[in-house]
């Protein structure tokens, strides 16, 4: 066990690109072999206390790990809620073409999670590739306010075919705020933004 922590320690040491959590899910087992080996060679010790230690151990693990199942917790924004989400920008783009774009640290300004869903819903979504063509765009942002460095993005500047960056401070947020035509915001959940041209 010390050899195979030396060595995860050691190759993540090497590594030098952004560390992410799933690129540590190798080492995830060892903390739990070791519980296990301690809680096994308590056990087997001829003392009562060994087992008492043990037995409390365990039972302290169940308790603390069952408080966080998602049923004490929610997750989060899940794959449903965008599934929500994307349901309603669907139904009110009816049979009008077009497009959405994602403004949130994931950087996905094409967001592809909801483009799944609204391409399967069979409305009139168009290419990833295509923000010029479109009457409609849907702005999908974590934040409320569509502030100027969110919305300098090649989607939405291609689509109001215009530099959003070549604005004054103040003035590309109010300019992109007068072509909003609805709006929602979803609880523990992105704004969304219809504007049209």
């Amino acid at each position: 066990m010390l050899l195979y922590f030396l060595s995860s320690l050691i190759g993540l040491s090497l590594y030098t690109g952004d560390v992410f959590e799933h690129y540590l899910s190798f080492v995830f087992p060892l903390p739990f072999i070791i519980v296990g080996v301690i809680l096994s060679l308590l056990w087997n010790q001829r003392f009562i206390l060994g087992k008492v230690i043990t037995v409390g151990c365990v039972a302290t693990l169940l308790y603390v790990y069952s408080t966080q199942y998602r049923i004490n917790h929610s997750l989060g924004w899940q794959i449903d809620d965008v599934k929500r989400v994307s349901e309603i920008i669907a139904e009110d783009a009816g049979q009008k073409a077009y497009n959405v774009v994602l403004l949130d640290d994931t950087k996905d300004y094409r967001a592809m999670n909801y483009r799944y869903f609204l391409e399967i819903s069979g409305t009139r979504i168009v290419s990833s590739d295509n923000y010029a063509s479109p009457d409609v765009l849907y702005i999908i942002a974590v934040n409320p306010d569509l502030n100027s460095p969110e919305i300098e993005t090649r989607e939405i500047e291609t689509f109001l075919g215009k530099r959003v960056r070549d604005m004054q401070a103040g003035e590309n947020s109010s300019y992109l705020s007068k072509k909003v035509t609805r709006q929602w915001q979803f609880s523990g959940g992105p704004w969304v933004y219809r504007i049209e041209r």
